[in-house]
């Protein structure tokens, strides 16, 4: 991660996020979601039925700013990077163990605000992918066409979020990737 550099909106520009990053022996997962993370990892489950079972589990977002307590919605600014390929990638974290070293080296980063990934996934621009887990062991980057492909294949209606969260998406800074969640009218 020390050839990242950050700009003041919030994004890095990195090459180091890779894919689907192997299994490493020092890795232990600390919840079920990185259990499962890691059974994907390491072939033992399909990325599919891992994917599934992502957008129904939260994971961290961090942000340069303090969201509030409550969160303020239309103030989230979640961290972003960009591949040297011009995608663009929100970052996300599975646990707090994973934040720390992140936040180590880029403390202008240290907050973090637990999300339903679904909500993420729901509430991105077209054209802005998932970073889990970047720099760490364990981790994945979803790209953008498959985060649209996931968005057009599920039933929003059925989301576990409450109204309030996805009203507030509607607000959310498009400097920081996100979009007004589709209407499930």
């Amino acid at each position: 991660m020390s050839n990242e550099q950050f700009n003041p909106t919030g994004s890095m520009s990195s090459n180091q996020a890779g894919g689907l990053t192997p299994a490493n022996p020092a890795f232990v997962a600390t919840s079920p979601l990185e259990q499962l993370l890691e059974a994907a990892c390491t072939n033992k489950m399909q990325m599919e039925v891992f994917l599934n079972q992502f957008i129904n589990n939260h994971v961290l977002v961090l942000l340069n700013e303090d969201p509030g307590n409550p969160p303020q919605m239309n103030k989230i600014s979640p961290v972003t990077f960009n591949r040297g390929d011009g995608q663009q990638y929100v970052v996300t974290f599975t646990s707090a163990e994973r934040v720390k070293p992140f936040v180590e080296q880029f403390p202008q980063f240290k907050h973090a605000l637990g999300m339903h990934a679904g909500f993420i996934v729901q509430s991105l621009n077209n054209n802005i992918g998932i970073a889990v887990n970047p720099g760490c062991p364990i981790g994945f980057e979803w790209h953008a066409p498959g985060v649209q492909q996931a968005k057009s294949n599920i039933d929003w209606s059925k989301a576990p979020w409450n109204q309030q969260q996805a009203a507030a998406a509607q607000s959310m800074n498009p400097a920081g990737g996100m979009a007004p969640p589709p209407s499930n009218a």
